[in-house]
């Protein structure tokens, strides 16, 4: 309505709260702010602006969309000379790549973003990235190196109060303490995480605290409460519009079912799963999907149809260069060994 430094200015400041679960509300405003910036010439503002609405994408799953708005926001901040917007954007460009399967480009993204924080002494910046790096560390393998990351990033948050930070590290550190089998370490660090989530109001924090729950509750063999857990992430998820986050939701779920001896509602799950994740082009959670139906199959007694979806996962797994794919060449083997034949 004429006010365009008004709505740009607005728009940055309500930025974290409309990260925290507001999502459609957060695309509809950067918009506006976005179109403001274009109409004044004013290319700072356009790259804030542009940044701001490719992370409301990344939330409601629209990586692509995402990555190309960083790329336009990270050309704007050199042309402006703006080195803060440029290792913020390189950041989050890091993250749309991640969630399209592409670690190491994500973490190249995630390496030049930290220089450039350091440079600046930026150290909540600093923080943001090393814990961007820890979770490519673990999608990897690498749980030595992510955990590493994630205590430097969780030093510098307790360092600058950034409690919402603090939470994520928390909730990162936690995933590394389970994919390692520290059960105790885990529980300890996703509650710290789920307080602080919810003392922020950050619901999609919150929901994938539960959903860490859930996965960790499944390990110690305790296959109601994991259930119960997913199930209140699914919930909180689906308000929020968090697709990439209903998928892993899915498949932990089909996990917890199966591990509890239903294998039948486990195929239902991860076929639900798969269905989002080859929506929003989540190929970590196609392949997750994948392995739980060939699982469900295989204590079906399905064994051709678990061989395909096998085959499905490790394709994707090697792509991703991740260490699923071992396990998934160990389950074909044994099938192999069986005498199943495609």
């Amino acid at each position: 309505h004429g006010w365009p430094t008004h709505t740009t200015r607005l728009s940055r400041i309500l930025y974290r709260y409309l990260a925290g679960g507001h999502n459609s509300d957060a695309v509809t405003v950067h918009s506006h702010a976005h179109h403001a910036a274009r109409h004044t010439g004013d290319i700072t503002e356009q790259a804030h602006a542009l940044t701001d609405l490719g992370v409301a994408h990344l939330w409601v799953g629209r990586y692509q969309i995402a990555a190309e708005h960083f790329t336009e926001a990270l050309h704007l901040f050199r042309r402006a000379g703006d080195g803060s917007g440029q290792a913020r954007t390189q950041t989050n460009l890091g993250v749309a790549e991640q969630r399209l399967g592409h670690y190491r480009e994500a973490a190249a993204h995630f390496a030049h973003a930290r220089t450039l924080h350091l440079r600046a002494g930026d150290q909540v910046s600093q923080a943001r990235t090393l814990t961007n790096l820890g979770d490519v560390e673990q999608r990897l393998g690498h749980y030595r190196k992510a955990a590493k990351h994630l205590r430097q990033a969780l030093t510098l948050y307790r360092q600058t109060g950034d409690r919402t930070g603090e939470a994520v590290s928390l909730a990162n550190l936690a995933e590394v303490d389970t994919r390692s089998g520290r059960y105790g370490a885990a529980a300890a660090h996703l509650a710290q995480a789920l307080t602080l989530f919810r003392q922020a109001g950050h619901r999609n924090g919150e929901a994938w605290t539960l959903d860490g729950l859930g996965t960790l509750h499944t390990g110690l063999g305790q296959f109601t409460r994991a259930a119960e857990y997913h199930q209140h992430a699914l919930t909180i998820l689906r308000v929020t519009g968090d697709r990439h986050g209903e998928a892993w939701a899915l498949n932990g779920l089909g996990e917890t079912e199966l591990a509890a001896g239903h294998p039948a509602d486990a195929l239902t799950q991860h076929t639900a799963a798969h269905a989002i994740a080859a929506d929003i082009g989540a190929r970590d959670q196609q392949a997750r999907a994948h392995a739980g139906l060939a699982n469900a199959y295989r204590a079906l007694d399905h064994p051709h149809q678990a061989q395909d979806h096998y085959h499905h996962a490790l394709a994707l797994y090697t792509d991703l260069g991740t260490p699923e794919a071992d396990q998934i060449r160990a389950c074909l083997a044994a099938l192999d060994n069986a005498g199943i034949r495609t």
